[in-house]
């Protein structure tokens, strides 16, 4: 039986990489809310952040024109990010496992690593990528009040 997603944010970026902070900051404010810990967090924001980076650079070439769309929902015991870009997407090739130095190649290892499941799928003129993280054990299914806290932790901290 499949639980049916209700979304509960959903935002558009334009394709520019000066963006992506933005998303950082409003994704770990949206898990704030919710009852992910930092080690949950840290996961959720690090597997998503690579998937927009991806829609930014490989998805939309930067095109400023073009828009990644971001949408987190929770079904059931799920949450679920799925990250959206207007390029021509295509599967990811088969690559080999990434070297310590290599520079580029290490996203979709890490996605696959992090999240519990992951898709991709091509839907109403996007290439989603879809995320989909089990919810903590302490999830009450209640959104805790947002008092101005920014974040969940220092996930952020060695990005430029």
């Amino acid at each position: 039986m499949t639980t049916r997603a209700k979304t509960f944010l959903s935002k558009s970026f334009p394709s520019d990489p000066a963006v992506l902070e933005d998303f950082y900051t409003w994704l770990e404010e949206a898990l704030g809310r919710l009852a992910f810990g930092k080690k949950e967090a840290d996961r959720v924001v690090i597997a998503s952040g690579e998937a927009f980076s991806n829609a930014l650079q490989h998805g939309n070439r930067a095109n400023p024109q073009k828009k990644v769309a971001v949408e987190v929902s929770l079904a059931g015991l799920r949450l679920r990010v799925r990250i959206g870009d207007e390029g021509p997407g295509s599967p990811p090739h088969a690559s080999k496992k990434s070297g310590l130095f290599d520079t580029s190649g290490r996203g979709w290892e890490l996605m696959h690593k992090l999240a519990d499941e992951l898709s991709i799928r091509r839907e109403n003129g996007f290439f989603w990528v879809e995320l989909s993280f089990k919810m903590p054990k302490s999830y009450t299914g209640k959104f805790k009040a947002n008092r101005g806290k920014k974040g969940v932790g220092k996930v952020r901290s060695g990005r430029r």
